[in-house]
């Protein structure tokens, strides 16, 4: 942007406006009134962005110089400002920390973002709506549940013949019908898993006491057969001293 750097016999400083005691501070033809207004035309144009210097004839200036008080006028009419507000006082923590959580806000419209949420806490939602998966028990050892009826608990060849048709699990969404969607719910994700988890762990009890049976079997085949071969060798002792009377 060019800028005109004096007004008569004025010095006029390129960044805030002021007029500048002499032109001793000065990068080419840009004159400076201070070595601040110097060092901030400095990191502006280090970081390309001397745009700014387009906003208004000295953007570097307080509010209070060049007619820039009354362009906040509006700011006194108590209808715009409440209009303005993200939080009022009934949202300010009164036992918060200073940094970082000032604010508890209570939300009552939808909210995205297309950054990354990073919570160092813990995320809690509500229980409105939501089933918790104990019907996977209640199914399994009752035969029903009354927390979800169209529950269905199934065998592991039922599943192993799902996963090989369909590539995903019952009961959770596949790759396509999630893009399709355009979003992953994480609620609805957080209660299928724990689903999952207890149907695996049912499995996985089952499969203990199954290996415990067949442990048990085997053990007795194996005595049974150690009772065998006892016999076997009596009996062939006994064949090998008639042999020798005889």
């Amino acid at each position: 942007m060019s800028k005109v750097q004096s007004d008569s016999d004025k010095l006029i400083c390129y960044h805030c406006g002021l007029t500048c005691v002499d032109n001793s501070i000065a990068i080419g033809d840009k004159l400076f009134c201070c070595n601040g207004c110097k060092t901030a035309y400095e990191i502006l144009e280090g970081s390309d962005l001397c745009k700014f210097y387009d906003l208004n004839q000295a953007p570097g200036s307080t509010p209070t110089e060049f007619g820039f008080k009354e362009k906040f006028n509006f700011l006194e009419d108590e209808n715009t400002l409440q209009q303005l507000y993200q939080f009022v006082n009934e949202d300010i923590a009164t036992n918060a920390a200073i940094a970082g959580s000032k604010i508890n806000p209570v939300f009552t419209a939808n909210m995205s973002t297309t950054g990354t949420l990073f919570v160092t806490n813990s995320i809690t939602t509500g229980t409105d709506g939501q089933v918790h998966p104990d019907y996977v028990f209640q199914k399994y050892f009752l035969g029903n549940s009354i927390l979800n009826t169209n529950y269905k608990f199934s065998n592991l060849g039922e599943i192993e013949n799902f996963i090989i048709t369909n590539h995903h699990l019952p009961g959770v969404q596949s790759a396509a019908a999630v893009k399709e969607q355009g979003f992953w719910n994480l609620g609805e994700a957080s209660r299928i898993n724990l689903e999952k988890i207890e149907e695996l762990f049912l499995h996985t009890i089952e499969q203990e006491k199954k290996i415990t049976d067949l442990t048990s079997e085997n053990k007795e085949l194996a005595n049974t057969l150690e009772s065998l071969q006892k016999d076997v060798a009596a009996i062939k002792l006994l064949l090998a001293t008639k042999s020798s009377k005889e």
